[in-house]
């Protein structure tokens, strides 16, 4: 692919996508079932690269349907479309 004047990315992807947020939607039924502390943070969670405006994620554990099932990382790279955030 070719953009800005260049073919593809010059340098190789490898920066990690973190997820360092909870899970607070289901804090109560962690809690509830003696299982609190799982909706901690998930850590690294896939691969990252931005350059010359085109930002590229590989996420881990999810295939095709990122929102579905790895809902924080899809949370996170909406946040950072709509300029909510400046990095991962």
């Amino acid at each position: 692919m070719t953009w800005s004047g260049q073919m593809g990315f010059q340098t190789q992807p490898s920066a990690p996508f973190m997820v360092n947020e909870s899970d607070i939607q289901w804090t109560k039924v962690f809690e509830d079932s003696s299982l609190g502390g799982l909706n901690g943070p998930q850590g690294t969670m896939g691969i990252y690269h931005y350059e010359r405006g085109l930002m590229w994620v590989q996420t881990y554990m999810s295939g095709h349907k990122v929102p579905q099932y790895q809902p924080r990382v899809a949370y996170l790279q909406l946040q950072w479309l709509l300029g909510h955030i400046d990095s991962f």
